[in-house]
């Protein structure tokens, strides 16, 4: 609320009331004044639904996270113009930004590009009640426009507001292994340092297939990801297997909000399988007696954190927001702290053999032969 005045916006709401007195209607309004209105509803209906799912559940000692520790927002600066500056084929004010900006601000409001040809310079995205539309306009270059055609909704799909997250739109995952020393004004890309794991590309197939060959696997496994009849999946696709070894947890302490951009060309299909019962099937065969496991101190500790997350689970059953109550999603985040830290302590050498062995011999058995069938049909991409 207290940045309103600052960027000269309104809510959605106000804005309504506001345009009802404008004898010409709702086209008075340049389309950048309705943007900025709608990233504050964002704001604002996203703190709200934060505050109440918050309060639907067990009293917490600890206040939930503030904006100003948010690391993702939009920021605006006024700048003076004059009319005859204007070109010709633009008859309201315009605002100016960078075009990597405007694909974070479209992600941030759950909008996703459906079309973009950059030799016709036509470009359309469309979601969450939003459409973007943005065209060659002599004098002036590339102007987008944002229409309303639905209702809007940031409440549990409001993404994560850290900065990291901007790395996933672009389909770079940063790994447990960046460093926060790091200048993060600009990308240093996995194909830059080859030997870096701090960063992975997930945004093509082609990509997944060199950052197979980040973390050294042979040539058979990263042409898997170059072959359009090859398996790449179980129960899902063993890309988001690799995003959950090596990804980087990105959730805010105190905070509710848990929506990531997908950074893979895979869908997340949450009803191919029930991560619940994948979590109670290992806890049963981590601490299964019988099994071929060496009773060392880092096995009782995943069976230690295993049982921490079942009882978890358990104790989630009994709130008002099953399934995402915020004691649980503390306790998720705490049993991950403690797995990166582990990894990090034995190093990203180690971490690389381990990873490189599971996905060779992984991809190998879903693509054999012999074993085609005992895994399902095929995946194509």
């Amino acid at each position: 609320p207290l940045s309103l005045d600052p960027t000269r916006s309104l809510l959605p709401n106000e804005e309504a009331k506001h345009q009802s007195l404008l004898q010409s209607g709702v086209h008075e309004i340049a389309p950048w004044v309705t943007l900025l209105s709608e990233l504050q509803s964002m704001e604002k209906e996203s703190r709200e639904w934060q505050q109440e799912h918050s309060n639907h559940g067990p009293p917490r000692n600890v206040p939930l996270v503030d904006f100003y520790e948010h690391t993702l927002a939009v920021t605006v600066r006024s700048k003076q113009r004059s009319w005859d500056t204007m070109p010709s084929s633009v008859k309201k004010p315009y605002a100016t930004t960078a075009m990597c900006h405007l694909l974070e601000i479209a992600a941030m409001m759950g909008i996703y590009w459906k079309e973009v040809d950059r030799a016709r310079d036509q470009y359309r995205a469309e979601g969450n009640g939003y459409i973007l539309t943005g065209s060659n306009v002599g004098e002036l270059g590339i102007m987008f426009t944002l229409q309303i055609c639905g209702k809007s909704r940031f409440e549990d799909n409001r993404v994560i507001p850290v900065d990291e997250v901007k790395d996933l739109w672009c389909g770079f995952v940063s790994t447990l292994f960046w460093s926060k020393v790091r200048d993060r004004g600009r990308i240093v890309f996995s194909n830059e340092y080859p030997n870096d794991l701090s960063f992975l590309m997930l945004g093509s197939f082609n990509e997944i297939a060199e950052t197979m060959g980040l973390i050294e696997c042979n040539t058979d496994t990263a042409n898997y990801f170059r072959t359009y009849d090859a398996k790449h999946g179980h129960l899902f696709p063993l890309p988001f297997e690799l995003l959950g070894m090596l990804g980087k947890t990105l959730r805010i302490r105190n905070s509710a909000f848990r929506m990531l951009p997908n950074p893979t060309p895979y869908h997340w299909d949450k009803n191919s399988f029930n991560i619940r019962e994948l979590l109670m099937e290992y806890r049963k065969r981590i601490g299964d007696t019988e099994a071929d496991l060496p009773p060392v101190p880092q096995i009782e500790a995943l069976i230690g954190h295993a049982n921490t997350l079942v009882a978890a689970l358990k104790k989630d059953k009994n709130f008002n927001t099953p399934g995402y109550s915020m004691p649980l999603l503390d306790t998720v985040h705490n049993v991950l702290d403690k797995c990166d830290w582990f990894l990090m302590e034995i190093g990203r050498d180690l971490v690389r053999m381990v990873v490189r062995e599971h996905f060779q011999e992984g991809l190998k058995l879903m693509n054999d032969k012999s074993g085609a069938d005992a895994l399902g049909p095929p995946q194509a991409p």
